[in-house]
């Protein structure tokens, strides 16, 4: 394979960030308002709401938590609720085992979901010509070559430049929400459950036609600068939960792009709403962490869950 000549380095980034579908990712390519509100102001508040849910049943408490899967070390410590739910919860779910998703296999994965199923899936000849030269300069901005992707569909340098573009703008991926409550699980033994597995995340990607992958290849590429403005809006709203505006960002960044929102959001949220509703009832507690841009909306696990009849209450804090 033509990127086994890469720097290990680069394939455990592209691993250990691409694929937990950062949906801060396109809010960021088409998001340009910038929320004037830092992480501190936010937690100076007499109280406050937060990005995450509780479902109260007769026996027991499920907890539904929006991820933002990039962050900075100045983003912590987290709001004292979600901690706290962390705490009271026996087991915890996520999107995806974060573990595997950092192994060899995972790797090996990637690069055989990344082989174009024809010869047209590659990248030169996937992209038009001014997709291409764009693709070309950002490689070049971010010290990779592009000849490492020649060989593979388009949705795999989309993801390899997802981590670079979010690194490089202070957020990290160890920061990220899901990843800091993923460590915090496995050091205290909690049970942990997962909602997909990395071979259908990725599959997903593979199934995108070449007309989406370049779509999604050019939210990626929209800018830095845009993307900047974007991640301060993102986070400021999901620090002092702030639904509607948070709502409001995300979903214009998939105003032109709607069958990559049914594909990436809807028809996954649909997907675990059975599963969801399981842990409703079941003899323990859990916290249920998943993308931010999973809980809002009229297809979102809120509204969804609140269809069918459950009680869904947003949790505050001092």
């Amino acid at each position: 394979m033509t990127l086994s000549s890469a720097p290990h380095q680069l394939t455990r980034r592209v691993i250990s960030s691409g694929v937990r579908w950062c949906r801060l990712a396109f809010a960021a390519a088409a998001a340009t308002t910038l929320v004037a509100c830092t992480a501190e102001s936010s937690r100076s508040q007499e109280s406050s709401p937060t990005f995450l849910w509780q479902i109260e049943s007769p026996t027991n408490t499920v907890y539904l938590l929006g991820s933002i899967h990039f962050l900075s070390e100045a983003d912590h410590p987290l709001p004292d609720a979600m901690l706290d739910a962390f705490d009271e919860a026996e087991g915890v779910v996520f999107e995806l085992d974060l573990g595997l998703a950092q192994s060899p296999s995972a790797a090996q994965t990637l690069l055989q979901r990344a082989q174009p199923d024809q010869p047209g899936e590659r990248l030169a000849v996937a992209l038009s010509p001014e997709t291409y030269a764009l693709a070309e300069q950002s490689a070049v901005e971010f010290g990779l070559p592009i000849n490492l992707f020649q060989n593979f569909e388009p949705w795999f340098f989309a993801l390899s430049m997802l981590p670079l573009q979010f690194q490089s703008l202070g957020f990290e991926a160890q920061y990220g929400v899901d990843q800091y409550f993923f460590t915090l699980a496995q050091d205290q033994a909690k049970e942990t459950l997962y909602l997909e597995t990395l071979d259908y995340q990725l599959s997903l990607f593979d199934q995108l036609s070449v007309p989406q992958q370049e779509e999604f290849l050019l939210q990626t590429l929209e800018g830095v600068d845009i993307m900047a403005e974007a991640l301060d809006a993102l986070v400021s709203t999901w620090l002092t939960g702030d639904v509607d505006e948070f709502e409001t960002l995300i979903l214009a960044s998939f105003e032109d792009y709607p069958e990559l929102e049914e594909i990436l959001l809807t028809q996954r949220n649909l997907n675990w709403l059975s599963t969801l509703e399981g842990l409703i009832g079941d003899n323990q507690d859990y916290l249920v962490i998943v993308g931010a841009g999973h809980l809002v909306g009229d297809a979102g696990l809120v509204a969804l869950l609140t269809d069918q009849g459950y009680v869904v209450e947003q949790v505050s804090q001092p």
